[in-house]
């Protein structure tokens, strides 16, 4: 009897269904402006708070979140990081896919004037690998999109360099780093300019695919 009875049990444990997160709906800017415990709960995503005034399911599910929160628990931004395991589908200011969307891919859905090419670091130390960022923002949209691909692009930093100060004094590269991280802390939209997007597109590696997708409300 006691058998029978362990059976029962055994097989209605079996038969509950078990619901893995819903990565793409929440990935939508749908998201944006929403509680993030209704979402958390509706999506399952096992968010947890963090003392950086966010949330993060770091090392709970396939796909990492980061998400960045107002002081009433809305959410501001939502960056999910890329890896073997995390696979989603999201259709923003970009249709992309996480599986198979490379950054020609993301380029070939916009125009030009949509794009900005930002650099993670100037003066970048040789033993840190620190991501650079495409930048995807239409005045028709009220949130903007972010993607980290390969950096540290040396090429297109020296083109900006040389185009705003000439060549560097006594072939000063490092000084000359410093001055255009400066300038571009200074100014809005420093990387708004066609001269600088046509020459990010001739020296990043197109053809790889972004480490992390990212959406932020204006």
């Amino acid at each position: 009897m006691k058998k029978i009875v362990l059976l029962v049990i055994t097989s209605t444990v079996a038969a509950v269904p078990v619901y893995a997160a819903n990565y793409s709906s929440f990935i939508a800017p749908s998201s944006l402006g929403k509680d993030v415990e209704v979402l958390n709960s509706q999506y399952k995503l096992g968010l947890k708070k963090q003392n950086w005034n966010g949330y993060s399911n770091a090392g709970a599910g396939a796909c990492q979140l980061d998400v960045e929160v107002t002081k009433g628990n809305k959410i501001r931004s939502i960056r999910i990081i890329n890896s073997a395991s995390c696979r989603y589908i999201t259709k923003s200011n970009v249709t992309y896919n996480s599986k198979t969307n490379t950054t020609k891919d993301l380029l070939s859905q916009v125009d030009v004037e949509n794009i900005q090419f930002i650099p993670g670091c100037f003066n970048c130390p040789s033993t840190i690998a620190i991501s650079d960022n495409l930048l995807i923002d239409r005045s028709i949209d009220p949130y903007y999109t972010k993607f980290e691909i390969s950096g540290y692009n040396k090429s297109y930093l020296g083109y900006i360099a040389k185009k705003l100060f000439g060549n560097p004094v006594g072939g000063n590269y490092n000084a000359m780093m410093d001055m255009l991280e400066l300038r571009a802390a200074q100014e809005i939209d420093f990387y708004d300019r066609n001269a600088f997007k046509i020459q990010a597109i001739k020296s990043y590696d197109l053809q790889d695919k972004p480490l992390s997708y990212t959406l932020i409300v204006k």
